[in-house]
């Protein structure tokens, strides 16, 4: 999560990085939602690059799983596991969630910038 930190600092340093007023990102499963904020936020600027992104070539996959991986899915002790393993990623995605609409509702700063 940060280099030269261990687990518990990198995720620390990256739950402060998410509302950073120098920060922005978006979501895959809500990917349109945050190129229109882009837009919205960057306007001209990048308009031929978010329109690209969203053309036709971004469609969802909807291939079905193989039994294999839907039998993982059903099986609780698999999905403990993984959530335990993956808690630290799953704790940041939540407060990234959390935190989307504020952060881009706020101006854009530099990450220079000191705060106070």
């Amino acid at each position: 999560l940060s280099k030269g930190c261990d687990t518990a600092c990198g995720l620390d340093i990256a739950l402060r990085n998410l509302q950073h007023p120098c920060v922005r990102f978006l979501f895959l499963d809500t990917f349109k939602d945050g190129l229109e904020k882009m837009f919205l936020n960057f306007g001209p600027s990048l308009s031929v690059e978010i329109e690209a992104l969203m053309g036709s070539h971004n469609k969802r996959n909807k291939s079905p799983y193989p039994a294999s991986v839907i039998e993982q899915i059903n099986n609780p002790e698999v999905i403990s596991r993984l959530r335990a393993i993956l808690a630290q990623d799953i704790e940041l995605y939540n407060e990234a969630k959390r935190v989307y609409e504020t952060q881009w509702s706020k101006p854009l700063l530099s990450c220079n910038q000191h705060l106070e």
